[in-house]
């Protein structure tokens, strides 16, 4: 599985105000299965279902920073994405033909959030976001093998609000303790029937300490060390009334890129989702993340000079 990326580019006009554009995932959802059939009066068939699904937004940003203590950010964000599903039966007796159907769910809408990054005292950073209703406009199309049984819809589907908070404390100039926490309330399940009764509130708690690098020192000395955990209550309840909670060990490091401002940083996740006791089933999962950053420094070309 593999996890489509998250990217950002800003630019600075004016000393403290920065404006940027970048692409982030929100939704990524894959799935395939199948179930053999045993009917009385027709041949035995496999049923084959298949999913593919993404929703993304692009975010358009501004951040200003107030002063030394405080600084501000808006986000205006266009959401788009689609989930598909076709369902085939294929029949092991070849005088029957297979036979198809599918649902592609195209989402469209926009939103809004803002945050504000509070710094009271040398080495303590306090943070808040608060994410605004997420109203898609949703066009739906169904499929058949008999084009003359296709046919479209249109509704809406929204993702109630949703607010995090955090706080970073410096120990030291290189050692730092985080916590945060993000939560949304469980959504209206309107075009997804088959979840109602199975939806309740998402929250993510996140502890962490860091070593941060020193600019002397050995190569160890140079890097930084991160170690975090973080747990997850999904949105999902399964079977009908059971939280699925997800449970990750977070390892990671970075290194500065050569011949300029920025660096890469690398992570491994170790965890799992759900449990087989309250939720019939688990998966244990291994993540790894790289992530790049790269910066130039601009600077006021003085006047007279080409």
């Amino acid at each position: 599985r593999f996890q489509l990326p998250t990217v950002m580019v800003a630019a600075p006009v004016r000393k403290g105000l920065v404006l940027g554009v970048g692409y982030r995932t929100r939704f990524e959802g894959w799935g395939e299965s199948s179930f053999e059939r045993k009917p009385k009066d027709i041949p035995l068939y496999y049923e084959i279902y298949k999913r593919r699904g993404s929703l993304f937004t692009v975010p358009l940003t501004a951040a200003w920073r107030i002063n030394r203590y405080i600084s501000v950010a808006g986000e205006l964000q266009l959401e788009r994405g689609s989930i598909k599903d076709d369902v085939t039966i294929e029949f092991h007796d070849p005088d029957f033909e297979p036979v198809r159907s599918g649902r592609n769910r195209v989402f469209t809408g926009t939103s809004w959030s803002a945050s504000v990054l509070v710094t009271p005292v040398p080495r303590v950073c306090i943070g808040a976001c608060f994410d605004d209703r997420v109203d898609y406009n949703v066009n739906e199309e169904f499929s058949y093998t008999r084009e003359d049984l296709d046919s479209t819809a249109a509704w809406e589907f929204s993702l109630p609000e949703a607010f995090g908070a955090g706080i970073a404390v410096g120990l030291t100039d290189r050692w730092w303790l985080s916590g945060s926490y993000w939560g949304r309330a469980a959504p209206d399940p309107a075009g997804f029937r088959q979840l109602e009764g199975s939806l309740g509130d998402e929250r993510l708690i996140a502890l962490g300490i860091e070593r941060r690098r020193a600019p002397k020192g050995g190569f160890f000395s140079r890097i930084p060390l991160r170690l975090g955990f973080y747990e997850n209550r999904w949105h999902l309840e399964f079977p009908r009334g059971n939280e699925v909670i997800a449970r990750f060990v977070t390892i990671g490091t970075g290194f500065r890129m050569p011949g300029g401002p920025g660096s890469i940083d690398v992570s491994a996740e170790f965890g799992q989702i759900g449990s087989a006791g309250d939720n019939l089933l688990d998966e244990k999962m291994v993540r790894f993340g790289i992530g790049v950053s790269a910066s130039e420094t601009w600077s006021r070309r003085k006047e007279g000079r080409r």
